[in-house]
């Protein structure tokens, strides 16, 4: 079982700044599996999240910092702008990259595990 959030706040996990391929996909895999980033609705193997940049990473080609969004938010997120989109939600988005983003590094890094490959581990 993983730890609480607090846990990996205190604990330093060293994110990579070059990711290889592989762990990228893993992490974009991992990612579309958790529930929407701004409403909450959970993610299932037909029904993914999709990926959606932070604000000031539109455009850099960074796609580490990401977050899911279930199509309705997503499709809410292109309609009013996505500056608009994350001031609307971003009390809602910071908590969730923080929760679930420190959750893939901390099973990676800490404890070794391979997330978000095929076989869905």
């Amino acid at each position: 079982p993983l730890p609480d959030v607090q846990v990996f706040t205190e604990t330093p996990i060293e994110v990579p700044t070059v990711w290889p391929p592989s762990l990228l996909d893993n992490y974009h895999n991992f990612i579309r599996m958790q529930p929407c980033a701004a409403c909450g609705r959970e993610a299932t193997d037909t029904n993914k999240s999709e990926l959606c940049h932070f604000p000031l990473t539109v455009g850099v080609g960074d796609d580490r910092w990401v977050v899911s969004l279930c199509i309705e938010c997503h499709r809410s997120q292109h309609n009013i702008g996505i500056d608009t989109f994350f001031e609307q939600w971003k009390h809602k988005i910071i908590p969730w990259w923080h929760n679930w983003a420190l959750r893939f590094f901390w099973e990676v890094h800490v404890l070794g595990a391979t997330v978000g490959n095929k076989e869905g581990t």
